[in-house]
């Protein structure tokens, strides 16, 4: 019997070893296979998440886009209406320097013009206007006046009269023309 316990206790104890081991991994497997389920449960979660956040995103695109198709006309409608464009402004200033030039009987001998940089703090558009032209004292006198009072914005920045050429009297005027848009 001596012997049978002999062979039979070694078997006893590595039988007892091996189920510690088998015991140790089992948990640990256990415990490694819950943090991974918990991490995709978060994983889950956060995706969960920023799908109803995006179909809350979609609902009011889709509600907006609804309303767009007016919208586009409604900008074409102002655009139109009230920004006018940068020949329209060129137009309309050439106009009035021409029609005050036949007014007050003056030879316009050169008019230039410079569009300012828009600044969204400004509600008009500025264009920089540079004429020169000749005659009488009195002619030219009525012509800036005439720039002066005219029924659009305009500020006259700079005003100087010198002898032209054959004796002539040259008017040099820089303004400013500012157009609503």
């Amino acid at each position: 019997m001596a012997n049978f316990r002999k062979t039979v206790t070694p078997i006893f104890e590595i039988a007892a070893v091996a189920l510690v081991v088998l015991d140790i991994a089992l948990g640990l497997s256990a415990a490694w296979f819950s943090d991974r389920r918990r991490a995709e449960n978060e994983l889950l979660a956060s995706t969960v998440r920023h799908v109803q956040e995006e179909q809350a995103r979609v609902a009011r695109l889709e509600k907006f886009q609804a309303v767009l198709p007016g919208a586009g006309d409604q900008v074409k409608k102002f655009e139109s209406d009230h920004v006018p464009s940068r020949r329209l402004v060129y137009e309309k200033a050439s106009h009035l320097v021409r029609l005050l030039a036949e007014k007050s009987e003056v030879q316009l001998t050169g008019v230039g013009f410079k569009m300012q940089p828009n600044r969204e703090d400004i509600f008009f558009e500025r264009l920089g206007v540079d004429v020169n032209a000749d005659g009488s004292f009195e002619k030219l006198v009525n012509f800036s006046y005439g720039l002066e009072t005219a029924s659009d914005f305009m500020v006259l920045r700079n005003f100087t009269f010198a002898t032209g050429e054959h004796g002539k009297l040259s008017l040099h005027v820089l303004a400013d023309l500012y157009m609503t848009p």
